[in-house]
């Protein structure tokens, strides 16, 4: 793990406007990519925050990426919750570049938008969604979308559940869910894949955004474990990233 030391706990990336990965960034971008274009006094901290957490989850997860492939680590690549599909782009294009195809990702999403309110999201926001929106915005930013999935259903839906299931194993796991309840349902879907295997990488997007929602949520899971450690390596302003580890397979 050297090659993620220096991502552990500490924000690298905050106001980091010249990060050499900001143009390759902004090609990737669906929404916003114009305020890589401003000066970086004219940007208010909101901004500021954004180019934050796209430049910063966009090296953070390939970091992960390059960790997966040296250490040959199998399994597919999830996200729950894709809303547009702007992470899911990052996710196939990163294992374009440093995995191979082999490497199945699947968006999973509802696409309808919160189920119902809490800690300051409201019901139906992000409705402004479809599936074929999300495989359009794949097909305009990324050549090579073989072996890529978009499911639509709630993460309670019993052919999510199966589809899921039918999974014998998992790299790297995304959750943009949002909602406490939500989050522990995707968490439920893939605490197999704890239990299994030596390794794996999560992601958590909007991370304290909301009166620490998903940390609730995520302090309740993996109360549920034990002898399995999760090690934040990395951080930006809405989001954070850990490395599970199984001991009892180490």
């Amino acid at each position: 793990m050297n090659n993620l030391n220096t991502f552990e706990v500490e924000n690298n990336f905050k106001y980091n406007f010249n990060n050499k990965y900001k143009k390759e960034v902004q090609n990737l971008l669906i929404h916003h990519n114009d305020i890589f274009n401003q000066k970086y006094e004219e940007l208010n901290d909101s901004w500021k925050s954004e180019i934050d957490h796209q430049i910063g989850r966009y090296i953070i997860q390939m970091k992960i990426f390059e960790t997966i492939k040296n250490e040959n680590i199998q399994g597919e690549i999830l996200e729950f919750g894709t809303w547009q599909g702007q992470n899911l782009i990052f996710l196939v294009n990163l294992r374009n570049e440093i995995l191979n195809d082999d490497y199945k990702v699947t968006g999973i999403d509802c696409f309808k938008g919160l189920p119902y309110e809490e800690d300051g999201w409201k019901e139906g926001q992000f409705k402004n969604t479809s599936k074929k929106k999300v495989l359009n915005n794949l097909k305009s930013k990324i050549n090579n979308i073989k072996n890529v999935e978009v499911v639509e259903g709630y993460f309670i839906d019993k052919h999510v559940y199966e589809y899921t299931q039918q999974i014998e194993n998992v790299s790297y796991v995304y959750f943009d869910s949002d909602l406490k309840t939500s989050t522990l349902e995707s968490l439920n879907l893939v605490k197999k894949f704890f239990e299994k295997q030596k390794k794996i990488f999560i992601g958590f997007d909007d991370w304290g955004c909301k009166n620490y929602t998903l940390l609730s949520a995520f302090g309740k899971f993996i109360h549920t474990f034990s002898n399995i450690s999760f090690k934040i390596i990395g951080k930006t302003d809405y989001t954070i990233f850990f490395e599970v580890i199984n001991h009892n397979l180490t």
